[in-house]
């Protein structure tokens, strides 16, 4: 049986909220891991409402990758809150989305993850409704930091598939999304 944790951030502070996004580890998560994830969301927080908060659960499911089921749990080390820092206008439901690589394919697809970054404030979009160049560089940055600093432990899951791959970079796209759901 092969298992992967589910680590889950909590979203709170804006209408259409709440909301939570999920990350998958290969393993329980290390401390170290929880830590970078913590550390990825801070380096975001300037692109977040400061009416919003991020918080990383410190406890979660392990999930056997065959049957979607969860079959044990894991607990880490609690992470300090991350609020938003900007007090600029945003539209609640628009945003950004990180693509997470595999470079791995099934039954001729590519397993690829997206974590959504909704809302995020007007001022980091550009007057063609695309994200702010300088914005998605300074994103990149930190995907790739955060990358390197889960060692391997970042995975991505298909439910769909029954498989679990690790993420072996990010790509922070530069398009704005609408994100209708996000399941809390």
């Amino acid at each position: 049986m092969v298992t992967i944790s589910r680590v889950r951030v909590a979203w709170t502070g804006w209408p259409g909220g709440p909301a939570v996004s999920t990350f998958y580890t290969a393993a329980p998560p290390t401390s170290a891991q929880l830590t970078a994830l913590r550390t990825f969301y801070a380096s975001m927080a300037v692109c977040l409402p400061n009416s919003i908060v991020t918080q990383i659960e410190n406890t979660g499911q392990q999930i056997d990758v065959a049957t979607g089921k969860a079959v044990d749990v894991w607990t880490g080390p609690t992470q300090t809150a991350v609020p938003g820092t900007s007090a600029v206008a945003y539209a609640a439901p628009t945003g950004l989305y990180i693509r997470w690589n595999t470079g791995v394919f099934n039954s001729g697809h590519l397993l690829r993850g997206k974590t959504y970054f909704v809302p995020i404030v007007v001022d980091k979009y550009d007057a063609a409704g695309t994200i702010v160049d300088s914005f998605v560089s300074t994103s990149q940055t930190a995907v790739n930091t955060f990358i390197t600093s889960m060692a391997g432990g970042l995975a991505v899951y298909s439910k769909r598939y029954a498989m679990s791959t690790t993420a072996t970079s990010g790509t922070v796209i530069d398009k704005a999304v609408v994100l209708t759901s996000r399941r809390p």
